[in-house]
């Protein structure tokens, strides 16, 4: 892959996080509430002063690290050589897979 190549990936994948966050603030607009509020603060940094580097959630990140990476693995080593779009397909489902299951089996 060319630097040509990453730099427009990842201004694609800028893009596309740039509006998630437009539809984000359009949609608390909409509702009547500020752009950006005291809870959205307290949702990023109140709730992990407690739970913040202890060795649950540490053992909580690794687990979740290594299962995410072991999924991405098999779709490359087996699902890849089948062609992109069966890759592309088996990936968006492990992803909503993963985002489903995965919070409910470390909880």
């Amino acid at each position: 892959m060319s630097i040509g190549e990453l730099v427009f990936w990842y201004s694609i994948i800028f893009c596309i996080l740039l509006l998630a966050l437009f539809v984000v603030l359009l949609r608390r607009k909409t509702k009547s509430k500020g752009l950006f509020a005291r809870t959205d603060w307290r949702l990023f940094f109140d709730c992990f002063k407690e739970k913040a580097l202890r060795g649950e959630s540490w053992l909580k990140i690794v687990i979740a690290a290594v299962i995410a990476l072991s999924a991405g693995l098999m779709i490359v080593v087996f699902v890849l050589p089948y062609g992109n779009t069966l890759a592309l397909a088996v990936l968006v489902l492990t992803v909503l897979a993963l985002v489903v299951v995965l919070p409910k089996l470390l909880k």
